[in-house]
């Protein structure tokens, strides 16, 4: 299903709250990417959007999709 309003409003505001913790921690963003890194995006944008997917994936709809 596609996501409503209010569920992609409060991942917004995840991913940018995501984006200021990574900002002042690029030690913990790089351990979280590792190897997965890339010149075009930075490591605390990629730690900020993997914290988001995870926490996609662990909604209820993804894992028991009913």
């Amino acid at each position: 299903r596609r996501f409503q309003t209010r569920e992609a409003q409060e991942l917004a505001r995840l991913l940018e709250s995501e984006r200021k913790w990574y900002a002042g921690h690029s030690t913990e963003a790089a351990g979280l990417v590792g190897e997965y890194s890339s010149d075009k995006v930075s490591q605390n944008e990629t730690a900020a959007w993997i914290a988001v997917g995870r926490t996609i994936l662990n909604l209820d709809e993804f894992v028991t999709r009913e």
